[in-house]
């Protein structure tokens, strides 16, 4: 092959070398910048969550203290006074807190909820212990859940 020749092949290659380095090098550093920008708005957005959990939750917790307490009270007050913290606790739900409880708490608090609504298990009775149990710990549950949430946001900076 012919000196010339070599020398314009071997010119070209170089010439096409260049700007292929040149491209990797930008597509790799852009893609770094991009990550770190997902990075970045996500913890920003971690972050807005946590202080509407903050502001929020705290009425989740006033509205259940009185679920499941039986104590000093009628059948009928209790019914009603149940009734009324399903009301408050359908009402909160369905606030701005459906835009940040997570999955888990937010069906936590239908089951709360369906409970609450429930009657004594026999007309003219109060509430079977098997009843005010399971109220309870479905109460428990739900507080529990809303805990976690604000752990999982707290444990994932």
């Amino acid at each position: 092959m012919d000196i010339k020749l070599q020398s314009a092949l071997i010119a070209g290659i170089v010439s096409l070398i260049g700007p292929l380095v040149t491209y990797l090098t930008v597509k790799r550093q852009l893609s770094a910048q991009r990550e770190r920008i997902e990075r970045e708005h996500q913890s920003k957005f971690l972050a807005n969550a946590y202080d509407l959990r903050l502001k929020l939750y705290p009425k989740a917790f006033e509205v259940t203290e009185r679920a499941g307490k039986f104590y000093g009270l009628k059948r009928a007050e209790i019914i009603s006074e149940h009734n009324k913290i399903a009301d408050e606790l359908r009402a909160w739900r369905n606030s701005e807190v459906i835009l940040v409880i997570s999955d888990y708490a937010l069906e936590c608090s239908y089951r709360l909820e369906r409970e609450l609504k429930k009657k004594p298990s026999e007309p003219k009775a109060n509430f079977s212990d098997e009843q005010k149990r399971r109220m309870w710990g479905l109460r428990q549950k739900f507080r529990r859940s809303l805990r976690e949430d604000l752990n999982l946001l707290l444990n994932t900076d």
